[in-house]
Parts: C-alpha cells; sequence; structure tokens
C-alpha cells in the first residue's frame, strides 16, 4: 500500500475518533451541572447522545430530570415542546443502540404520557417491565407512574403494574414509598394490602412497620 493512501487512512481514523470524542465529551458535559442550565441546553439540542453507555445513561438521566420538573412549563410551550421532541430523538437513539434498556423504556413512556398517548405509555411501561424486571430504581419510576395512570388501566395493565408494586414491596426502599402511598391515598389501600398479603409474613410486618412509622411521621 502506498505511503499516500496510508496517510490519508490515517488521518480519516483520527478525524473520526476526534469526532467520537467530541461527541462523547458533549453527552457527558455538554448540558452544564445545574437544572436551569440542562434546560437551556436541552431547549437547543443538547447534550446528544454519543457512542458509550456512559453518555447514554447521562443523556436518559438529563431527559428524567427535566421531564419531572415542573420548572419545564416556565418558559412556555414551544420551549417545552423542542425539550419534549429533544428528548423523544435521544431515547429513540440509544434504543437503536440498546433495545433493552429498560430505564429508556420508562423515560418513552414517560414522554406518551405527556403527549396523553395512553396506550403508547402502557406499552413502553410493558417493555421496561419485560427488560428490566426487578431493577428496583426503575421499578421504582414505573411505579410513580401507576399511581398517575391508575384511573384508565385495564385489568390486564393494573396486573404489570402490580408486578412492581410487589417488586417494591420486597425491598426497603421500595416498601417506605408504598407505605407512604398506602397512607397518602385512600383509593389505594384495599390493592396494596390484597399485594402484600401474598408475600411472606416477614415482608407483611415491614410493611406494617412503615406504615406506622410514616403515620408518626417518622419516616421523611
Amino acid at each position: 500500500m502506498k505511503p499516500i493512501l496510508l496517510a490519508l487512512i490515517a488521518t480519516c481514523l483520527t478525524a473520526t475518533g476526534a469526532l467520537a470524542l467530541v461527541i462523547e465529551l458533549g453527552a457527558l458535559f455538554g448540558a452544564g451541572h445545574s437544572q436551569p442550565t440542562r434546560m437551556a441546553a436541552m431547549a437547543q439540542g443538547r447534550p446528544q447522545v454519543g457512542y458509550s453507555t456512559n453518555s447514554h445513561m447521562r443523556v436518559l438521566e438529563h431527559c428524567s430530570e427535566v421531564l419531572t420538573d415542573p420548572r419545564i412549563f416556565d418558559d412556555g410551550p414551544a420551549v417545552r415542546e423542542t425539550i419534549l421532541s429533544h428528548c423523544e430523538s435521544q431515547v429513540t437513539q440509544v434504543l437503536v443502540y440498546a433495545p433493552t434498556d429498560g430505564f429508556a423504556w420508562w423515560i418513552r413512556a414517560t414522554l406518551a404520557a405527556e403527549r396523553n398517548d395512553i396506550p403508547g405509555s402502557f406499552a413502553a411501561l410493558e417493555r421496561s417491565r419485560q427488560n428490566a424486571p426487578h431493577e428496583l430504581w426503575i421499578a421504582l419510576r414505573r411505579a410513580q407512574m401507576d399511581a398517575f395512570l391508575e384511573p384508565v388501566q385495564t385489568p390486564h395493565q393494573r396486573e404489570g403494574q402490580d408486578s412492581d408494586l410487589l417488586v417494591l414491596a420486597r425491598s426497603y426502599r421500595g416498601v417506605r414509598y408504598l407505605a407512604q402511598r398506602y397512607l397518602e391515598d385512600t383509593t389505594f389501600r384495599e390493592r396494596v394490602v390484597t399485594l402484600v398479603e401474598t408475600l411472606p409474613v416477614d415482608d407483611q410486618r415491614r410493611f406494617l412497620g412503615h406504615v406506622r412509622q410514616a403515620s408518626r411521621g417518622l419516616i421523611p
């Protein structure tokens, strides 16, 4: 192979590597370190998903934080729409690379709910559940959506959501959430008690203990 051809190939590889590095760094650091700077960056279409799983997670976390922040409404519907569209495009890109990413599917469910696409939200929640059935931090997010979607659930959809509640009931952090929701939402009580009664006695006692503590204000 001629030296000039080797030089051209090396130059192309170097340029490609440099571009990949810029994309990665943009995903990791391009949105700043505060919520206002993240919202401003997303309104301008940044950051973009990179190639690594770290960059995927960082962009997904940014979308998660912004979508659940009431300040997303502060700058008007046009800015909010731009942020939603940006997150939708980035989640789609992540799912191209990692179609079994349960967190990405949860964000897609959140975005669908923001669009009032309730069937699409339930479908994405099911995909999240199929791919990450026992990851507590994702199951907790799905359970928080359950409180919002409960009035429109079909029996089949509720069965799926109930499986997330059972995951929470078996964990310390999750059972705290269930105890608090039990106290705050009277319509939820019969449902969660019926589920908890299917668990071993130790799990049932832990749930009751957390309900008592929460009722006395001992659980923050």
